[in-house]
């Protein structure tokens, strides 16, 4: 629509192809691009749904309760799902539901993770401008209700200096790559901070409320 409305305009849209934004945005995409950066990431499976194969529900049981075997609660978030769609925690006591759940909403890929105990969810925003130069804007501290629904942004965040520099220089990495694949235009990264480290979760890729 963006991309749209620049032509109707007689504008130059700052901004990246449908493309490269798709493919940024997609969670288990970002997730296999930390992992070709050798940036630490959460573990887990990426999982896809194929719900008129009944095997398909036993499929993510087992995977859930494998986690849960070292972990208490799981995660369970579709790779294009915003603002909480897509977006469930379970003990395993409602797997059931949630993959019907799943099934209706029509979400084709799944990334199911250990639920981390986090003490802090970070946004790193920068932007790539047009010649390619990567320029930091700032981390701020998010809002998320149940430790996973984003809803609102805090202007400050209480992390040391060497927290700080890790996620600048992570985010660096990511960047540095997007802006070799051509990407255009605003960027904010979700990290999480938990007991087990600091990890990338989220790339957003285009003009975001952080």
């Amino acid at each position: 629509m963006e991309n749209e409305a620049a032509k109707v305009l007689g504008a130059e849209l700052f901004g990246a192809p449908e493309s490269e934004t798709l493919y940024y945005n997609d969670k288990a995409s970002f997730k296999i691009i930390c992992q070709q950066l050798n940036i630490p990431v959460v573990e887990g499976v990426s999982f896809e749904m194929h719900p008129h194969d009944s095997d398909n529900f036993y499929s993510m049981k087992s995977v859930i309760k494998d986690i849960l075997q070292t972990n208490n609660t799981v995660i369970i978030r579709g790779t294009l799902g915003q603002s909480g769609m897509s977006l469930y925690k379970t003990r395993g006591n409602d797997i059931t539901e949630i993959y019907q759940k799943i099934a209706d909403s029509g979400e084709q890929v799944l990334i199911i993770e250990p639920f981390l105990n986090v003490s802090s969810l970070p946004n790193d925003q920068w932007i790539i401008s047009r010649d390619g130069s990567i320029n930091h804007l700032g981390i701020r501290d998010q809002i998320c209700r149940d430790g996973m629904v984003h809803t609102g942004t805090v202007n400050k965040i209480n992390i040391t200096d060497h927290e700080s520099k890790y996620i600048r220089d992570t985010s660096f990495k990511i960047a540095t790559k997007m802006a070799e694949t051509g990407y255009v235009g605003v960027i904010g990264i979700d990290y999480i901070m938990s007991d087990k480290g600091i990890f990338p979760v989220e790339n957003n890729a285009h003009f975001n409320g952080s």
